[in-house]
């Protein structure tokens, strides 16, 4: 498991955007690591309704 600091540079990374990126649409850490898992779990109930 990563360090916790490293968790939005590898968000970031696989999103294939710089860190700043990310950060530049979403005001904290907090926020960015909220809407992960958020996104993801709609795009999962999306996929599962199709």
């Amino acid at each position: 498991m990563q360090a916790p600091a490293r968790v939005p540079a590898e968000i970031a990374r696989r999103a294939g955007i710089t860190k700043q990126a990310a950060f530049y649409h979403f005001a904290t850490r907090d926020a960015l690591l909220y809407e992960v898992p958020a996104v993801a779990a709609k795009q999962q109930a999306e996929f599962m309704a199709a």
